[in-house]
């Protein structure tokens, strides 16, 4: 059986927004697969960690925001999926190693992060996210707020 990686549902009851955290470990060697399980899951939005592609991937019945980490240390790409119906918009600034995006479904707005600390870089890109995160910052609006992540470290 192909490892897939690891996947986190959160929430999921009808009336709620299904956002689904995924390390995929690489993407594209097993795009069938992936496909198959996002079928599966029948996710509104998916928070990738470790896409490890150079481009934004594309996956069927879903808009793809993708950060590449092309010569960064720690390489491994980012990206929010969100199902087509729905309306997504990136905000924040553009880093190597997060990415996050204001979700707009069934009249509500989420703002959702996806994260990769890499090893060896968590004080510089920790500092970067705490001054891009929208958490940051005091928002105005009434949307939620959930980052997801992935931080690499040694013990």
């Amino acid at each position: 059986m192909m490892d897939l990686g690891n996947f986190i549902p959160l929430g999921g009851r009808s009336a709620e927004l299904k956002v689904i955290a995924w390390n995929t470990c690489g993407f594209s060697g097993k795009r069938i697969a992936v496909e198959e399980r996002i079928g599966r899951l029948n996710p509104d939005v998916l928070l990738l960690q470790e896409t490890l592609m150079k481009q934004r991937p594309s996956i069927p019945g879903f808009q793809v925001i993708h950060r590449e980490a092309e010569g960064t240390p720690g390489r491994r790409e980012v990206g929010i999926a969100v199902r087509n119906g729905l309306t997504v918009k990136e905000i924040g600034e553009r880093q190597p190693y997060f990415c996050f995006g204001k979700v707009t479904a069934r009249g509500r707005e989420l703002i959702v992060g996806s994260v990769y600390i890499p090893c060896g870089e968590q004080t510089a890109t920790m500092e970067m996210l705490g001054e891009s995160s929208p958490n940051s910052r005091r928002r105005t609006d009434k949307s939620s707020l959930v980052e997801t992540g992935i931080w690499e470290g040694r013990i």
